[in-house]
Formats: structure tokens, sequence, C-alpha cells
């Protein structure tokens, strides 16, 4: 195994705690309202992600006064591997 694999394996290493700790998180309520950020939001989401769906992102940039959507077509969950330059490249603009 290497890579990606890798570091999953590693995330994992001291057990689960930490990703289940970060769905909780991420399905609770933040203590701040979308609509009150102020600077720019870049949000990406790849077309056919399974984990995120497409809606969510449009949800956030629809509510988030500063964003911009990026849809990758055909692109899943972890289109970073492959389009990490690309992203990179938006953020230093």
């Amino acid at each position: 195994m290497k890579g990606f694999g890798l570091d999953i394996l590693e995330g994992y290493r001291q057990g689960w705690q930490g990703p289940a700790q970060d769905d909780i998180i991420i399905n609770n309520p933040w203590g701040f309202r979308l609509e009150d950020i102020t600077v720019r939001i870049d949000i990406w989401q790849g077309e056919v992600d399974k984990n995120v769906p497409l809606h969510q992102a449009q949800y956030q940039h629809e509510r988030i006064p500063n964003s911009r959507l990026t849809i990758l077509p055909s692109q899943a969950h972890l289109y970073l591997i492959d389009r990490w330059r690309e992203v990179l490249s938006a953020l230093v603009e």
C-alpha cells in the first residue's frame, strides 16, 4: 500500500473517534449563519460525489454572499488527488 491508502491508515491509527467526531460536528449547528460569512469562500464540488451531494455545495453557495462555486464534471469526492494544481491556483490568485 502507498500514497493515499497510507494517509487513510494514518488518519485512523489512533482510533475511529476523530473521524466520528468530524461527522458529529459537521451535522450539528456550527454557531454562525452562512449568510454572515464576509470573506471570499471558494466551494469546489465533484459533480458525482456520493459523500457530499452536489445540492450541498449549491445550498452553501446560495447562502454565502462572497462565494464562488466550481463544479467539476464527472468528478467525485476525491477529485483533489488529480485536480490539486487547479484548486491551488485558484486559491492563490
